[in-house]
């Protein structure tokens, strides 16, 4: 991927972080790739010291790690931090999940069942940053019935750490050519918003999650610097 250069009538820290965080969340740097701050100061038409500020800014959020002998790299994960990752997420989203069932809108349906049809096209045309994008907002859709806004965000952030690395797992289950496990479990919770079933829900969520980790887990654990 080139980045491109950017529009300094806005603040540039703040362009360069948007730009890395993007090339990250899009998958086009993958996890362990090298950081070299001068390249992409060069590739963006700026100075080294924004670029710096947006790595820091990276590492903080849990998306970038710096080591010695090997600067920036894009986070990758070992197999035991998945599995924390994945833990806290299950404890977290099953509660959403319960509670946005019991707190949903009549008209969340209708929206799901969008949402779900949207993410099985995004898939058809292999498009796996928009299915993840799609797969995002339907969750937010039914954990917004929870009215916890700080749970919510709590979430998001998790989302958002592992971000490639969710789409890392999506690729190498289309390579399978099996898209049904990614979409299964979205039909599940809409059946269980259908039925007013609160345990449904989290027991769906539990077993979605479980089914995500297992396609990542040692696909990436401690990738080389050198990727």
């Amino acid at each position: 991927m080139s980045l491109q250069p950017l529009d300094l009538k806005s603040r540039v820290a703040d362009q360069v972080y948007d730009a890395i965080y993007n090339a990250i969340m899009s998958g086009e740097f993958e996890a362990g790739r090298r950081l070299q701050i001068r390249d992409l100061a060069t590739e963006l038409g700026t100075s080294v010291m924004p670029v710096r500020e947006a790595i820091t800014r990276l590492e903080q959020a849990g998306i970038v790690e710096t080591g010695p002998y090997r600067g920036a790299v894009v986070k990758g994960f070992s197999s035991e931090e998945l599995h924390n990752i994945y833990q806290v997420r299950k404890l977290l989203e099953a509660d959403a999940a319960q509670k946005g069932v019991e707190g949903h809108s009549p008209d969340v349906i209708p929206k799901l069942e969008d949402l779900h049809l949207h993410m099985r096209q995004q898939l058809e045309a292999h498009d796996y940053v928009g299915y993840l994008d799609g797969n995002d907002a339907f969750l937010t859709e039914l954990y917004t019935g929870a009215n916890n806004p700080v749970l919510l965000e709590l979430i998001g952030n998790l989302w958002n750490r592992g971000r490639h690395i969710k789409l890392v797992g999506v690729k190498n289950q289309m390579a399978g050519g099996a898209m049904e496990p990614l979409i299964r479990f979205q039909r599940q919770l809409i059946d269980a918003v259908i039925a007013n079933d609160p345990q449904a829900a989290a027991n769906v969520t539990y077993r979605s999650l479980d089914a995500a980790l297992e396609r990542i887990q040692g696909r990436l654990t401690e990738p080389s610097p050198d990727n």
